[in-house]
């Protein structure tokens, strides 16, 4: 049946879709790789129901009545107009208590976009594993049909001898000039498919983070350049995670290296399926937690469940799929070398309890000095920890690739014990005599070959939690880190109990399958690309997973009296 033959509504049926309930309650509707532009207001949904017909009325029905008898009714609050509305709504109901499709107003138009060649994930600490969708969906058209008379109203006769008239019209006129504008427009969206490929993913969970965003007029994707007052140090900043995409600062011979690894085209902090989380806030709760939930004190009989997106469902990493390093924030405030961002988070988001409100601030201060202050306000109790998600190449990949010659010195006396998935087992050992012994400065590579089973199964490299000294100063770095290559040095001042080191063991997966991620232009890219060992992750941080560790003392559960605050100042220097 052509597309003029189906008047007054005109379909093209797409049978591979399935539902998603957004948090704010309406029921959108997703199939492959879609992205949802909400002008007015546009809904995934689709409505097969059709109008039943009595044997007696059906009798004497023409071929263009049978034809219509499929309706579309409007979605309203109200009562039926007539029993055929009631029916087509009660049996759209039946449909959907029977796991069959529901609907919104279907006065809007929603494309569904092809989605792009599946990409596969590989896996590392920072890495979840999330099922790809490989269907093509066909696209799915709705057009607005005004609402008809009811067949017992007084002017129903006339109504349908005034359709039946202009059937002949609707076969010449709009055969002639509706085929060929839907052909275009059908063309259209095969086009903007390809061309809006790289703005989301597969994963429904995505498809609402970038919605979200569109609902608050977001550019999300925006880059904000900010630089300190006397020059020493520039950077820039992108919505998504609240992310900090480049850092430049000054080599020994004074030319400015960007030392943070990133992404050029800023959509790949969202849609990129290795999702290493660049430079960004990770959030509600940083690191693991084990077997995705945990208690409030206060709450005994409650345990609460966080969604669980690593080791195939056995706990939670950074806060869930997803998490803050994958929300649009909003920009509150900026000026030559400062910006604010900021996120409110649901309560029920991920799992966790209470709506939190959370400020990330960014400065860049003379004397090559970057200032990162987070504060969260919650209104109910609820954990919290974040931390800054950042990738490290003190020599920007111009004189080495490698990170493993970067020397590190952390004033941090023990370490989270773990079990082979990385979940803290309870106990805090001595870093003495062990390849965690950073006290002194020591080359990052130096002890890489004592490090199996350190960061997990069969693991070679860092990936641990270390727990600064309990009574250093505050005021004094805890830790610092430099390279003899570029003669750039990083000194960490901070307030947080603890840090987790990352030696980038496998951002280079060994699956051919899955594509590298390309190295920034700054940083030689983008023909080259990051590979394993190349940079160090250094993230300040609380004590991981203390809320299911009581014996700790460290309370993390925040709440309206308790506000959650993260301050940290890292100076660039030579030497």
């Amino acid at each position: 049946m052509s597309l003029c033959d189906r008047s007054p509504v005109a379909k093209l049926q797409d049978h591979s879709s399935t539902s998603l309930h957004s948090p704010d309650g309406v029921v959108r509707r997703y199939s492959g790789r879609v992205l949802v532009f909400r002008v007015q207001e546009v809904f995934f949904s689709r409505r097969q129901t059709t109008e039943a017909v009595s044997d007696s009325h059906a009798m004497g029905r023409t071929r263009h009545q049978q034809t219509s008898s499929r309706v579309y009714p409007e979605y309203s609050h109200q009562s039926p107009a007539d029993s055929s509305d009631h029916h087509s709504k009660h049996h759209s109901q039946e449909m959907s208590e029977d796991g069959g499709d529901e609907d919104d107003d279907n006065s809007s138009i929603v494309s569904n976009f092809p989605p792009v060649p599946p990409h596969h994930h590989h896996h590392h600490h920072h890495h979840h594993h999330s099922p790809l969708l490989g269907r093509v969906p066909s696209t799915t058209i709705f057009f607005r049909r005004s609402a008809e008379p009811s067949s017992s109203s007084a002017g129903s006769s006339s109504y349908r001898n005034l359709r039946t008239r202009s059937r002949g019209f609707v076969g010449k006129v709009s055969c002639r000039w509706i085929r060929m504008p839907a052909l275009l427009l059908l063309s259209l969206v095969a086009i903007l498919s390809f061309v809006v490929v790289p703005w989301y993913q597969s994963r429904a969970d995505l498809d609402l983070t970038l919605l979200r965003g569109l609902e608050n007029h977001l550019d999300a994707f925006a880059v904000h350049n900010i630089s300190a007052p006397d020059g020493s140090i520039y950077g820039s900043f992108v919505g998504i995670g609240a992310s900090l995409q480049s850092l430049f600062v000054k080599d020994r011979h004074g030319t400015f290296r960007d030392i943070v690894l990133g992404y050029d085209n800023t959509s790949e902090y969202l849609h990129h399926p290795s999702n290493p989380r660049f430079g960004s806030v990770v959030g509600r709760y940083a690191n693991r937690i084990k077997n995705s939930s945990f208690v409030i004190p206060g709450y005994p009989r409650r345990i609460f469940h966080t969604t669980p997106n690593e080791h195939e469902g056995l706990n939670t990493l950074h806060g869930g799929a997803p998490g803050w390093d994958r929300r649009p924030f909003k920009v509150e405030a900026k000026n030559l070398s400062y910006i604010s961002f900021s996120l409110v988070d649901r309560d029920g988001e991920q799992g966790f309890p209470s709506e939190v409100i959370t400020k990330i601030e960014y400065q860049l201060l003379s004397g090559g000095k970057w200032k990162t202050r987070m504060t969260a306000q919650a209104k109910g109790p609820t954990p919290i920890m974040l931390s800054s998600h950042v990738y490290w190449n003190l020599d920007a990949y111009a004189s080495s690739e490698s990170a493993s010659k970067h020397f590190l010195q952390l004033n941090a006396s023990q370490y989270i014990a773990v079990d082979p998935i990385l979940v803290p087992t309870g106990a805090l050992q001595p870093v003495k005599d062990t390849p965690l012994d950073f006290t002194e400065a020591t080359e990052i590579g130096s002890r890489l070959n004592q490090t199996l089973g350190l960061c997990g199964e069969d693991c070679i490299g860092y990936d641990n939690a270390l727990v600064y000294h309990s009574n250093r100063s505050l005021d004094l770095p805890a830790m610092s880190m430099w390279s003899h290559q570029s003669g750039i040095k990083m000194s960490v001042v901070t307030d947080q109990l603890g840090v987790q080191i990352y030696s980038c063991n496998s951002i280079l997966s060994f699956d051919p399958r899955v594509k590298p991620i390309p190295r920034k232009k700054s940083q030689m890219g983008p023909h080259a690309i990051y590979e394993n060992f190349s940079c160090i992750v250094i993230e300040q941080q609380g004590l991981i997973d203390a809320i299911n560790h009581p014996e700790w003392n460290v309370d993390d559960i925040h709440g309206p009296d308790k506000p959650y605050e993260w301050n940290s100042v890292y100076e660039f220097s030579t030497i």
